[in-house]
């Protein structure tokens, strides 16, 4: 089997992943560490969430504690391995077959770039080939600007829960532009299949057929 973040081979006779050959699934975006953000507030709920993972199908996680904007001062890079760390030790001591590994949610600002190269804030997989950059979601920011600047560092960039940005609903020649900039966009599955809010299932699913 293959870890599809890391490219590395997991050999599944190994434990904690014995018994789970038909894991193979990868969450690039995922608030699963305890007591960062608005993920779950303790270990016991972190260890349930994981378990529910597992049990979908899923042998990766990227973890994805939000970054700058309103935690300017929190989730630094150094705090987020280390809750990693501790998480995936607490999995292994439960037969938890998952693993977790550091990223971030960042929001969007120019010192982004200077922030990588301090090691402040996160690519994902803690890789240095993506990052996950969040929007405002009722004010246009045009970040052609910087994906050109990140592509220059050899990442790109992953827009986090597309679908709910708004203006980019009535942008698709921008959308486009960003995708030429070795951009992609990430749309939450539930989103897709919504009854409920007709708005952002439209939305989620005219991104996903925007041609490049």
């Amino acid at each position: 089997m293959i870890d599809s973040v890391n490219g590395k081979i997991i050999d599944a006779e190994d434990e904690p992943l014995k018994g789970h050959r038909w894991q193979r699934f990868t969450d690039i975006h995922c608030h699963c560490l305890p007591g960062l953000d608005d993920g779950p507030a303790t270990m016991v709920e972190a260890l349930a969430l994981c378990q529910k993972l597992a049990e979908e199908g899923i042998a990766t996680v990227v973890a994805t504690p939000h970054q700058l904007g309103r935690f300017e001062d929190s989730n630094a890079a150094a705090s987020v391995r280390e809750s990693v760390h501790s998480l995936n030790e607490t999995l292994r001591n439960r037969s938890i077959p998952i693993n977790i590994v550091p990223g971030g949610e960042v929001r969007a600002d120019e010192r982004i770039c200077q922030l990588l190269e301090s090691d402040r804030i996160l690519t994902l997989a803690d890789g240095g080939k993506y990052i996950l950059l969040e929007l405002p979601y009722e004010v246009f920011i045009d970040i052609e600007p910087l994906l050109s600047e990140l592509a220059s560092m050899g990442i790109q960039t992953i827009i986090s829960h597309a679908e709910l940005i708004a203006p980019l609903a009535s942008r698709p020649e921008t959308v486009r532009r960003w995708l030429e900039c070795s951009t992609h966009l990430q749309i939450t599955a539930s989103s897709l299949v919504s009854d409920f809010r007709t708005k952002v299932k439209n939305a989620a699913w005219d991104l996903l057929l925007t041609p490049v």
